[in-house]
């Protein structure tokens, strides 16, 4: 490992070193991009703060500061860098604020490991056009690779882009590809499924039958541990088989993923009964999904075919006839609790729960939240939904008109956080009503003029009234409900499930209105 504060010295030659230091602030963009939000969660920009090789800067960034340490790297240098000539290269190297020195890791075969890497990158399916993220430099070569460039790419031509994130970009790759090749020289199959957690997509399904073909890899901190266990220390062959077949125990991808897209927004046209739809994925291996039911009236309304290896299908459930609940508070108990089934994909078998059944609204009001932000690359491998603190949701009905009414409150991050929340009824891409509630106080719906609503503002928090016309209920006194909020920087989070960043509407989940009347009776006994 090298070291240096003003400069670097291998094999007794001393070469410049100069350090940028970049803060890595949030994205302020007017749209937030999908793919951006699946693979960082919070859109991320650079922004240069000092080349000072005298120490690093006080503070960091709102999401951390990068320091990168830049050499003059020659032709006949004794550090190897992806770029040669009279450019600038850079070694693989991370600033230690103890010691103010840069310790550089060497680059190795980066050859042999991009060979290896291009042969993996060719057998992946290509990614859905216009799925590319913001340029994060350390994953600038996952894409070039899985665009099918054959060649050790130059960096990115943007004349924004600041020179110091240009070579990284490209350094970036050469690390890579040095520690995939001393993998190979350990185990050759092993860095091939290395190289495959590295650069893995999946197809996932979306409502209207289509569908979207994104990154599903092990993410940066993942690949940052992956370098330092191969490039670091030297290991042995045996070491580099044990690490690395360690870290892909720990960073592989699941089995397979089974979530709720919708709980119950569809209805079943052979028994009229509420229709949920479930998404699997298989990304261990080839399986067909075997459903199996805790409840013997669940059916499945969809062909269990296989699917490959990164391949996801939807599934319509639905309930085969409708119990017979006469109690409200078994009604509230089953509705609560839910649908439970069980998938398999392969060897793995994963939970899975719908709100199939309508859920009684009953005084003082039937909680709608909370809203759960739209799924992460790394939050969806391992099923856990991030919820939006502090944004609550309420339904309930006018003891005195018999409205259905829906209340949301949500927390202000500033004068400049302009928030909007979204309420959709009726059947995911046939709503039957989309009213939209801003933080500034406007309300409009789709038809116009549907819904009314009445606000309360502050500098720190906001609510809405919503009052729903009584043509969105159906005869048997049911809604269905989903709704979003969005705010200024374009965060989005769902009810009653998290969505995929590509998703338009929310799920639903059925209220019953009838169950209001029912509640006041038994609350007066």
């Amino acid at each position: 490992m090298l070291e240096g504060a003003t400069g670097v010295q291998a094999s007794g030659v001393d070469l410049p070193l100069s350090l940028h230091h970049f803060d890595i602030t949030p994205a302020t963009m007017p749209e937030r991009s999908p793919i951006d939000h699946w693979i960082f969660n919070t859109p991320r920009q650079w922004v240069l703060r000092s080349a000072d090789a005298a120490g690093t800067p006080p503070d960091s960034g709102p999401l951390g500061t990068l320091t990168l340490g830049l050499i003059q790297a020659a032709p006949d240098s004794p550090i190897r860098t992806p770029i040669q000539g009279d450019r600038q290269g850079v070694a693989l190297g991370t600033w230690e604020p103890k010691s103010k020195k840069v310790l550089f890791i060497p680059l190795r075969d980066m050859q042999a490991g991009l060979a290896i890497l291009r042969q993996v990158a060719s057998r992946m399916p290509p990614l859905t056009p216009g799925q590319t993220p913001s340029p994060w430099p350390g994953d600038e070569w996952r894409l070039r690779l899985l665009r099918g460039q054959q060649e050790m790419a130059t960096p990115t031509q943007a004349t924004d882009q600041p020179e110091a994130l240009r070579v990284w970009s490209t350094s970036a790759e050469g690390a890579v590809a040095s520690a995939i090749a001393v993998i190979a020289s350990a185990d050759r199959a092993l860095a091939e499924r290395t190289a495959e957690r590295l650069l893995q997509t999946a197809q996932l399904p979306l409502q209207g039958g289509l569908s979207v073909r994104v990154p599903i890899w092990a993410d940066q901190i993942a690949l940052g541990t992956l370098l330092e266990l191969v490039l670091t220390g030297n290991p042995t062959r045996r070491e580099i088989i044990e690490r690395v077949s360690g870290w892909l125990g720990t960073a592989g991808a699941p089995d397979g993923v089974v979530w709720t897209i919708d709980d119950a927004g569809g209805r079943d046209g052979n028994t009229d009964q509420p229709m949920g739809r479930l998404g699997v994925l298989t990304l261990g291996k080839s399986a067909v999904p075997k459903i199996t039911p805790d409840d013997t009236q669940v059916l499945v309304k969809a062909d269990l075919t296989a699917l490959e290896k990164g391949q996801g299908q939807t599934l319509s459930i639905s309930l085969r006839q409708d119990r017979p609940q006469p109690d409200p508070e078994s009604m509230a108990q089953a509705a609560a609790e839910g649908v439970g089934m069980r998938v398999q994909l392969g060897d793995a078998e994963l939970p899975a729960n719908l709100a199939l059944r309508p859920v009684p609204m009953r005084p003082p009001g039937v909680p709608i939240g909370p809203a759960m932000e739209d799924w992460t690359m790394a939050g969806f491998q391992l099923g856990v939904p991030t919820p939006r603190l502090g944004a609550s949701g309420l339904a309930m009905v006018d003891p005195e008109t018999g409205q259905v009414r829906l209340v949301f409150e949500s927390p202000l991050a500033g004068p400049e956080d302009r928030q909007s929340v979204a309420i959709y009824l009726g059947t995911p891409g046939r709503s039957t009503l989309v009213a939209t509630a801003t933080s500034q106080g406007k309300l409009t719906s789709l038809p116009a003029g549907q819904a009314t609503g009445r606000f309360a503002l502050s500098a720190e928090r906001w609510s809405v009234i919503v009052d729903l016309p009584a043509d969105v209920i159906d005869p048997d006194g049911s809604v269905r409900v989903g709704w979003t909020i969005v705010d200024g920087t374009g965060r989005r989070a769902s009810w009653p499930r998290p969505q995929l960043p590509w998703e338009v509407e929310p799920g639903r989940v059925v209220l019953d209105t009838r169950g209001w009347d029912q509640g006041l009776v038994r609350g007066g006994e």
